[in-house]
């Protein structure tokens, strides 16, 4: 049973990824330029973050809360990036799109119901927020050079071979958060068929 992440817990957590992307900035450029590279920052925060096995910025991963959809499957990049634009129209509001979460039954702010999201308390990876981190924007800018398998739109990740083999190699890239959730069951069904 999925447990909603409160308004306080998600405030905090929000606070914690503001800092962090503030040092950040700070620290690689200057503050002439500021404003447009905070929203570079954090396009490549958000939506890499809570695509990525952690499910989570590392504000959330340290207040112990996930995004993800209300079946509890991992976001992919493109729900991740809707969601990051949603919330933008979310900051538009006053506020009153982020108090949402404490009226609706799901606890869900303004940018999780128009994105179809939710937050929730719990871990989903053994990584830490840089190695997942890592590990999405490595698949997100390798994708495109991977081939593709004649039968599956998913790349072709592992060699054939021992089907066996392929599912424990396949599972240990899913735990290192290099495969999302989505891409693990595609593959996994693929070998259970060559089993």
């Amino acid at each position: 049973m999925m447990i909603y992440a409160g308004f306080w817990k998600r405030a905090l957590a929000f606070m914690i990824d503001f800092f962090f992307m503030w040092v950040v900035t700070l620290i690689f450029f200057s503050t002439f330029i500021f404003a447009p590279l905070v929203f570079l920052v954090s396009l490549f925060y958000f939506p890499v973050f809570h695509s990525s096995s952690l499910r989570a910025t590392p504000g959330k991963y340290i207040m112990g809360l996930a995004v993800c959809r209300p079946d509890d499957s991992q976001l992919d990049f493109k729900c991740a990036l809707i969601r990051y634009f949603c919330e933008m129209i979310t900051s538009c509001t006053f506020g009153i799109g982020y108090l949402m979460a404490v009226f609706t039954e799901k606890k869900q702010t303004l940018h999780d119901y128009l994105a179809d999201t939710v937050v929730v308390e719990g871990q989903y990876s053994d990584l830490n927020p840089w190695q997942a981190w890592m590990a999405q924007l490595r698949y997100l800018f390798r994708e495109k050079g991977m081939e593709k398998s004649s039968d599956s739109s998913t790349p072709t990740i592992m060699p054939p071979g021992n089907a066996k083999q392929n599912l424990e190699d396949l599972f240990d890239l899913y735990k290192k958060g290099i495969l999302s959730e989505e891409e693990y069951k595609t593959k996994k069904e693929e070998y259970l068929r060559k089993l």
